[in-house]
């Protein structure tokens, strides 16, 4: 079967707008290294969709970039924009996620026929190995690799019904966000928002939880951000219209990118906010070591 083809998760002509001759800046927060790239080999995965799927959501999202692209640039110029194109563009970067996919596996982990079957009895596993190979398996040590194959292949059924699925989910996502609000905010002279390579983040009514891997799922979620250039965020909730933002605002959702980010945050060229990212991320290292936690857990 041949191999899923490259996918973006974050679209390029979301990323584009990040760009200064052709170029933008990205952060890797694993390596802590910084450099200039072209948008389209940026914020992809290449195992998002199945081989099987892969050509149809391909086409789904073509649709919805397309007209965004559209929407973006009349954004920037002041003009009249589809509302619609963009909290579909919103919608789009939500449900293709890591995000997403953390968030369904977590629940699929809490399901309990699929927590006795990734622990299963010896007995069990002997019978699985049988049927599988006609082998017996020996030991504790046969029995955790035979353990093993069963949870690989559950998540392997799991990532293909979850892709097949995407589709679906994504318009009924789109449905839900063409219900509520759009606000507009503007950064006006107080600073420049910083994009994740998982951008759209909802937040909870306390405003102090974010993200669906946290539980804020969309009934939950106060509001939807997304920035859609340097100097101008996107919220799906309940305000409509315009507004600015203030350079504390700025900051709180540049760290809300970063935080979210799956290991890549993007910037400007010249706008100097990669020293920044680099300075906040290392706060939360320095955190987690303070905590006994170890730097391995932000990587």
């Amino acid at each position: 079967m041949p191999r899923t083809k490259k996918q973006h998760l974050v679209s390029v002509t979301l990323l584009k707008r990040w760009t200064k001759n052709a170029r933008l800046r990205q952060v890797d927060l694993k390596t802590r290294k910084h450099s200039l790239a072209v948008p389209n080999k940026v914020a992809y995965s290449r195992d998002f969709s199945t081989p099987i799927q892969v050509q149809h959501t391909e086409e789904v999202w073509h649709e919805i970039e397309s007209r965004a692209g559209v929407a973006l640039k009349k954004i920037s110029e002041g003009r009249q924009f589809d509302r619609v194109a963009v909290t579909d563009l919103i919608a789009l970067h939500l449900v293709r996620s890591h995000d997403m996919i953390d968030a369904c596996h977590n629940l699929f982990n809490s399901y309990e026929p699929i927590t006795r079957l990734r622990n299963l009895s010896f007995e069990d596993l002997q019978r699985h190995a049988l049927e599988r190979t006609g082998l017996y398996i020996v030991g504790p040590e046969g029995a955790l690799m035979e353990q093993q194959v069963v949870t690989e292949q559950i998540y392997k059924h799991f990532r293909e019904d979850l892709s097949e699925h995407l589709p679906k989910l994504l318009a009924q996502v789109q449905g839900y966000f063409r219900s509520l609000n759009l606000e507009i905010m503007t950064c006006n002279s107080a600073g420049e928002l910083v994009i994740g390579d998982t951008p759209a983040i909802p937040i909870d009514w306390t405003g102090t939880r974010t993200g669906l891997e946290s539980g804020v799922w969309l009934r939950d979620a106060a509001a939807v951000f997304m920035p859609l250039t340097p100097t101008i965020l996107a919220s799906v909730g309940l305000a409509e219209g315009t507004t600015s933002l203030t350079s504390n605002a700025i900051t709180r959702l540049n760290l809300m990118q970063c935080q979210r980010a799956t290991r890549r945050v993007f910037c400007s060229p010249g706008s100097g906010l990669h020293r920044w990212i680099l300075d906040e991320h290392k706060k939360v290292l320095d955190s987690l070591d303070n905590q006994g936690i170890g730097t391995e857990a932000s990587q």
